[in-house]
């Protein structure tokens, strides 16, 4: 929790993703889980991501740089912006968009039918109390 008055530089939770079909990138997702939306996470994370991506290596040397991303998961509400754009206005510059799952828009017997097909994995059962109840 960070003082009163200062960010939360912490991220709540880090994966690393590979694809055996890609071999030669390795992917960093920065998970930030919001009850509420918070208008400074898109410049937190965009801190967090910079960090990683230049501090982070993979491989059996560790020389290589991690592909980095963020995503916003959304246990009430919607995110309401998923993109930080600070291009020009011929495209040159930086924008950084976010993963977003709004976790209460999702259906809940779309879930269930997905889990039972195995479409989804059983793990998503644990987020069944926030998804949406619409048929």
């Amino acid at each position: 929790m960070p003082t009163p008055g200062r960010r939360d530089r912490t991220a709540d939770l880090v994966a690393a993703l590979d694809d055996p079909a890609a071999p030669d990138a390795s992917w960093l997702l920065l998970l930030e889980f919001q009850t509420q939306h918070d208008p400074e996470k898109p410049d937190v994370a965009l801190e967090e991501l910079a960090n990683l991506r230049v501090n982070a290596r993979w491989g059996p040397g560790r020389d290589r740089k991690y592909n980095v991303i963020a995503g916003f998961v959304y246990l009430t509400g919607a995110c309401p912006e998923r993109t930080l754009d600070m291009r020009t206005p011929n495209g040159q510059g930086l924008r950084n968009e976010a993963l977003v799952w709004d976790v209460a828009g999702d259906n809940a017997l779309t879930t269930v039918e997905a889990v039972a097909s195995g479409a989804m994995s059983w793990g998503m059962l644990f987020w069944m109390p926030l998804i949406g109840r619409r048929r």
